[in-house]
């Protein structure tokens, strides 16, 4: 495969990645809500696909965990909740997010306050990290559906510079490569002039 050919196949391939994560991005800062809960159908069918399996799957072995069924039939439950009742759900997740932050939060802390203890040098970063993390907890606990939001909205932001950056990184290759191609094109020239031999018969 020649080297135009290749970087060619490879621009295409990039071009439309990058496009189609933009305009996931723009999709996520214009609709949050609504693709807030296209995530929960999603997170749903994952779940309920899980669960049919587990719950089949312990019927269908002779020996088997129970775990296996109790752990479908959850699956099946919390799918069956996410399509019924969306907000409830996103709500109830996003607090468990908010609650698993403060935990980390709290631990951060304790060993932020070991490392002074310890006469470690840098312990006042990881207690400002704590902090930060125990702020942003406290504002999901608060206002869940806000922070949802907000957070759709940052990730659309990041799929936008993703896509983009991206593109900015395949137009550059695709020059440096046309340079490059120049280059041995002019080179192959200049050693067919400078060779005494060339247009000599032998």
């Amino acid at each position: 495969m020649k080297l135009k050919e290749f970087f060619k196949q490879v621009r295409w391939g990039t071009f439309v990645s990058a496009l189609l994560t933009i305009i996931v991005g723009i999709l996520l800062i214009a609709l949050p809500e609504r693709l807030s809960h296209v995530l929960c159908v999603i997170v749903g069918v994952l779940f309920l696909i899980s669960g049919v399996f587990a719950v089949a799957g312990y019927f269908a072995r002779r020996i088997s965990d129970m775990s296996d069924f109790v752990l479908g039939f959850v699956q099946i439950a919390v799918a069956l909740w996410l399509f019924i009742a969306p907000d409830s759900a996103l709500r109830v997740l996003m607090v468990v997010f908010g609650v698993m932050l403060l935990l980390r939060a709290i631990a951060g802390m304790g060993h932020a306050i070991e490392s002074y203890k310890a006469n470690a040098k840098y312990w006042w970063t990881g207690l400002a990290v704590s902090v930060l993390t125990l702020v942003l907890a406290i504002v999901i606990l608060c206002n869940p559906f806000t922070t949802l939001r907000v957070l759709m909205i940052v990730a659309g932001i990041a799929f936008i510079y993703d896509g983009i950056a991206d593109m900015i990184v395949m137009f550059r290759t695709m020059n440096t490569a046309k340079h490059s191609e120049q280059k041995s094109r002019l080179d192959g020239m200049t050693e067919i002039e400078e060779d005494p031999d060339v247009g000599k018969d032998e």
